[in-house]
């Protein structure tokens, strides 16, 4: 039986986390690990409660709301391969996330971003109640582009 735990971020679990990413890094992440540290520990610094699912141990992902400015927020979360073997269980706390924030920071507007040819992080997405509002040139910090996502309430 798995354990699953849905536990307060701690350093250690981006140390982690970007291990296993470079042990299947492809092209997909070209250019993002170099700079994913230094994005994430600013990014938590605006973010009220940033999360770490885990299962057995080990680190599913990382993510939260970041407070962008009175009433908007930002998701983001970054997953290492265990996650497409734990959809439902990140599915569900997500969601619960999502809500929990936005009644604890008084938020009006979630936005999310994914990249351009990611159909799965659309799908995700829109199942979390997302909806597409645009195309962002060249917002990665690899020169991708961009979706913006944003879910109202």
């Amino acid at each position: 039986m798995k354990v699953r735990a849905d536990i307060a971020y701690k350093p250690y679990h981006l140390i982690e986390l970007v291990k296993r990413l470079r042990e299947f890094e492809s092209e997909q992440y070209s250019g993002y690990l170099v700079s994913i540290e230094r994005w994430v520990s600013m990014v938590v610094g605006n973010t009220p409660n940033p999360r770490t699912l885990t299962v057995d141990g080990e680190v599913i992902c990382i993510g939260g709301i970041s407070l962008l400015w009175t009433g908007v927020g930002e998701g983001w979360l970054i997953g290492s391969k265990l996650l497409e073997s734990n959809p439902i269980y990140v599915q569900k706390r997500t969601l619960f996330h999502l809500q929990d924030a936005l009644v604890k920071n008084d938020l009006h507007r979630i936005q999310a971003t994914t990249v351009v040819g990611n159909e799965l992080t659309y799908r995700w997405a829109i199942s979390l109640g997302f909806q597409l509002e645009g195309n962002m040139c060249k917002y990665g910090v690899d020169g991708k582009d961009y979706y913006m996502y944003g879910r109202i309430s």
